[in-house]
C-alpha cells in the first residue's frame, strides 16, 4: 500500500472551548453568508453539524433519525467542548422544503415558513438543554434575519 502526502498545512491542534453548536444546511450557496454571520457573532471555534435543511432535521424530521442524530451532536458538542450557545439555522430557497417553489415565489411566506420552523426547533433545543442560548437565524442571498424570542412566543 502506498500512501502519498498531498500537501502540508499548519493547523492549530490545541483543545478548545466550542462558541457554539451551528445547525445548517449544506447548501454550498449559503457559505458565504454563513461565514459573514459566524464573524458577525464573533464566532472562532464552531461546531459545525451540517445536514440537508439544518434545522429542520428538528423541527420536522423526514426520518426518526434525523432528530436524536442532531440531538446527540449537540449532547457531545457539550460534553466535548463546553458549548454554551446553539446557532440554528435555515436559508432561502432550501431544496429540503421544496425550495422557493413550494412557496410559489412568494419571500414573505417563506419567511414566515421559516419563523415557524426555527421556533419550533428551539423549543425543543431548549426542552432538552435549558442551560443553552439559542439564536435563530434566516439566509438570504443579499442578508440574514434574526427571529427573537419574542417572534417565537406568538406560536
Amino acid at each position: 500500500m502506498i500512501i502519498s502526502k498531498l500537501f502540508d498545512f499548519q493547523s492549530n491542534s490545541r483543545p478548545y472551548v466550542a462558541d457554539a453548536v451551528v445547525i445548517c444546511c449544506f447548501d454550498a450557496r449559503i457559505r458565504l453568508a454563513s461565514g459573514e454571520l459566524l464573524r458577525h457573532y464573533g464566532i472562532v471555534y464552531p461546531d459545525l453539524v451540517i445536514i440537508a435543511g439544518g434545522s429542520l432535521a428538528l423541527s420536522s424530521p423526514r426520518t426518526d433519525f434525523d432528530r436524536a442524530f442532531v440531538l446527540e451532536q449537540v449532547r457531545l458538542a457539550i460534553r466535548l467542548h463546553q458549548a454554551g450557545r446553539v446557532i440554528l439555522m435555515s436559508h432561502s430557497d432550501c431544496a429540503t422544503y421544496g425550495g422557493l417553489a413550494a412557496f410559489n415565489g412568494d419571500h414573505q411566506r417563506e419567511v414566515a415558513h421559516h419563523r415557524i420552523e426555527l421556533c419550533r426547533a428551539s423549543a425543543i433545543i431548549r426542552r432538552e438543554f435549558p442551560e443553552l442560548l439559542i439564536d435563530r437565524v434566516f439566509l438570504r442571498f443579499d442578508s440574514v434575519l434574526g427571529i427573537g424570542d419574542e417572534e417565537c412566543a406568538e406560536d
